[in-house]
């Protein structure tokens, strides 16, 4: 077994070889939660989430985070609103 710290953007690079050299039963990350953050009453953690969305297979991977094909729609239009509020 393989284990690695890992945190940021270049995780999931790091798995891509990791995997195909060792094998996925054979690699455990562990992950930073050092920029981990609770926004609006949910708890973000940036690192755990791209290494989520690598393994589930849903990563963008232009940006190497997030969700590919995700929009900033919904958070658009919250800050239109905020703004409308005067908040």
């Amino acid at each position: 077994m393989v284990t690695f710290l890992a945190g940021g953007t270049g995780t999931p690079k790091l798995l891509d070889g990791a995997l195909s050299t060792f094998g996925p039963g054979a690699v455990t990350v562990v992950g930073n939660t050092g920029d981990d953050v609770e926004l609006g009453g949910v708890l973000v953690c940036p690192d755990l989430d791209t290494v989520l969305f690598y393994g589930g297979g849903g990563l963008d991977r232009e940006r190497w985070w997030g969700i590919a094909d995700d929009t900033t729609e919904t958070n658009a239009e919250l800050h239109r609103l905020a703004d409308a509020a005067g908040l």
